[in-house]
């Protein structure tokens, strides 16, 4: 997907599509070296192939080049990203609280039209007891990051790609601080 974009190529600030600066990719949970062996991917000439920059985090790192940290701890940067890749780490945040303190995080992290993919199990929007695909989509917009696609799902994971709205979005938390039940049984 960052190559459909052009992305691994770079991101122009101006209308000089010449002009390009690395995109600024950070990879929370990484448990693989994939986006940080293509940003130091070189080809015949020594020359990097891509134009990307990667900060790859996880809570425990088994690899020397993904740093050892907790998303939620680490300060907002002073230079945002412009992509932020998050699979599989939303549903194993232990409160609501955290869960949604590490959405906001991601929507303060980004530059305004920078794109968050976002990988859960349907799990988490097929049997529980308080969020389905509306409500989580819902929660994602309040936030400020605009769903652009979700249709792409396999038999046991939802994809979101969503985008950081460019005007700062009317939070409004107290709707969402009331639990309600929107579907009964085990």
């Amino acid at each position: 997907c960052l190559a459909q974009n052009g992305w691994l190529y770079g991101i122009h600030d101006d209308d000089d599509e010449r002009n390009r600066r690395p995109t600024r990719i950070l990879e929370i949970g990484a448990i693989n070296t994939k986006l940080l062996d293509a940003a130091a991917a070189t080809n015949k000439d020594n020359v990097c192939k891509h134009k990307i920059t990667v900060r790859a985090i996880d809570l425990h790192s088994m690899h020397e080049g993904i740093e050892e940290a907790d998303f939620l701890q680490i300060p907002v940067p002073r230079v945002s990203f412009d992509v932020i890749v998050c699979s599989m780490v939303l549903n194993c945040v232990t409160t609501p609280k955290e869960r949604g303190d590490m959405v906001a995080k991601m929507y303060h992290c980004l530059r305004p039209g920078g794109r968050v993919f976002l990988t859960i199990p349907k799990t988490c929007l097929n049997l529980s007891k308080y969020m389905d695909r509306w409500r989580f989509e819902a929660l994602l917009e309040a936030v400020g990051l605009r769903v652009l696609e979700h249709t792409k799902d396999s038999p046991k994971l939802a994809y979101f790609i969503c985008e950081k709205s460019k005007e700062q979005p009317e939070f409004d938390a107290t709707a969402w601080l009331t639990v309600r039940v929107i579907r009964r049984g085990r």
